[in-house]
């Protein structure tokens, strides 16, 4: 994470501008660019596999409000139910995060007990999208679920917290002409920007990390890449701030976002959208695999 984000304070507000308002994590942008990225790294199986799930979208609840025809598609769907207030998906309203205190020393073993939460969800979703019993309608909804959930787990505040729901209660000041109020809208948005710039110039930067440790990514717990985010909101996500909140403050006020918060969040962000690629793809991958095997 030696790299630092070099543009001005006036490029990175010009890029926010263009976004749209945050929603839940990385912002519809993020979960976008992780999908696409994931799906450049597919198998001839993992595509035809995604492939053939997608087609299946006309005929899934909602597919006129939350259509999906791409793997992109697909990881941005279960915010999109959620935001169109569809009933029959509010189950999934705790699976897009896990609180886990930054208070506390790093947890051990399973982050959630009960399944109820995003790491429990990401373990099941592996389990079904490789299950050929399933059709294959049921199984869009599974990698809708899975591509999501994976994408999230990946963003920091979706799994530390300080007793602030991720930080949405967290507010911030943001560079002169920026969108992001509170910490957890700019994880989502902002700084994704900033990591990628405006119009994706900086996307080979992401490209350039999967080459270089996309196998060393592969091959990890659901728990260690929730360790990972865990950490990263622990010693850089909140102590950074101008004005860091108390352990378990709850609402707090983290004053302006400085350039320098940027400059040191850019690199990380970055890193978390080549992660959560590489680790959808291999999901994906591996499913695909299983189920060429169990065909055969």
């Amino acid at each position: 994470m030696a790299r630092t984000f070099g543009g001005t304070v006036a490029a990175l507000v010009a890029a926010c501008l263009l976004l749209p308002a945050p929603a839940m994590a990385w912002g519809g942008a993020g979960h976008r660019l992780i999908g696409d990225l994931a799906y450049e790294q597919l198998t001839p199986r993992g595509r035809a596999l995604v492939d053939r799930l997608v087609a299946q979208s006309p005929g899934q609840e909602g597919a006129t409000a939350c259509p999906v025809a791409s793997l992109a598609d697909a990881s941005t769907w279960a915010d999109c139910v959620r935001g169109a207030h569809m009933a029959s998906f509010d189950y999934m309203s705790t699976l897009h995060y896990v609180n886990t205190p930054i208070s506390r020393p790093a947890p051990t073993g399973l982050f959630c007990i009960d399944g109820d939460c995003v790491t429990g969800a990401i373990r099941r979703a592996e389990i079904d999208l490789a299950n050929p019993g399933l059709s294959d309608l049921s199984r869009l909804l599974v990698l809708e679920q899975l591509a999501h959930f994976i994408e999230d787990v990946h963003q920091p505040l979706h799994v530390g917290e300080n007793s602030d729901k991720g930080g949405n209660d967290v507010q911030i000041t943001p560079l002169p002409g920026g969108r992001a109020r509170n910490l957890h809208a700019l994880w989502d948005g902002d700084l994704v920007t900033a990591a990628v710039g405006a119009d994706q110039e900086r996307l080979g930067e992401v490209r350039d990390l999967i080459r270089a440790h996309g196998a060393e990514w592969r091959g990890q717990s659901v728990e260690q890449w929730a360790l990972e985010s865990f950490q990263i909101s622990k010693t850089y996500a909140y102590p950074n701030l101008v004005t860091p909140p108390a352990a378990d403050q709850g609402r707090a006020n983290g004053g302006q976002i400085s350039q320098a918060y940027v400059d040191g969040a850019t690199p990380i962000v970055r890193e978390q959208l080549a992660r959560a690629a590489v680790r959808l793809a291999e999901a994906i991958n591996r499913a695909a695999a299983a189920e060429s095997t169990s065909a055969g």
